[in-house]
């Protein structure tokens, strides 16, 4: 089981990875320990996925890597942008 804990004040957590016993710690320690567990830094990497370009077979282990690889070396689209009226360059 993972351990969750938080510090007086409230806004601070630190969470246990079953795994491997590494410590995470902020606001947004949960999603890492998510993303943590993903990872070759820990034991459970088995759930990690790979994610494989199409036209040029380089492998990525987060789709957002791919997607920036994409933009960047094949000429796809960027993307949307991210305040109304900002251009997508931005």
């Amino acid at each position: 089981m993972t351990d969750l804990t938080q510090a007086q004040g409230g806004t601070e957590f630190a969470i246990r990875c079953d795994n491997c016993n590494t410590i995470l710690t902020g606001a947004h320690a949960v999603g890492n320990l998510t993303r943590h567990k993903r990872s070759l830094k820990c034991g459970s990497s088995g759930q990690r996925k790979d994610y494989a370009c199409p036209r040029c077979g380089k492998v990525y282990h987060r789709s957002d890597a791919l997607l920036n690889h994409n933009r960047k070396h094949h000429g796809a689209p960027p993307g949307a942008p991210r305040y109304p009226g900002q251009s997508p360059e931005s």
